[in-house]
């Protein structure tokens, strides 16, 4: 299956920003991100389609060149913090 998401989708979801990318929950149990970390990436791919139990799942993972950069997609598992160990 496909994911289709267009940049107007984007705009009306619950995002976080860091110093490489944005992430987006795009449902209650995934989170789409968007980052230039390429370390993120490999990580990320290497990971993708295990099952694990202390870190996000990863679902899929590409990349895309837009304005001569290099981005990186990944889409997780949404997991939700117990701000009481944090």
């Amino acid at each position: 299956s496909s994911l289709k998401i267009t940049k107007n989708d984007l705009k009306d979801l619950q995002k976080g920003s860091g110093k490489f990318g944005t992430a987006f929950k795009i449902s209650n149990t995934k989170v789409l991100k968007i980052t230039k970390d390429l370390k993120e990436y490999e990580y990320a791919k290497k990971l993708e389609g295990i099952k694990n139990e202390h870190i996000a799942d990863i679902y899929k993972t590409f990349h895309f060149n837009y304005d001569d950069e290099k981005y990186v997609v990944i889409l997780k598992e949404f997991c939700k913090i117990d701000e009481h160990y944090f």
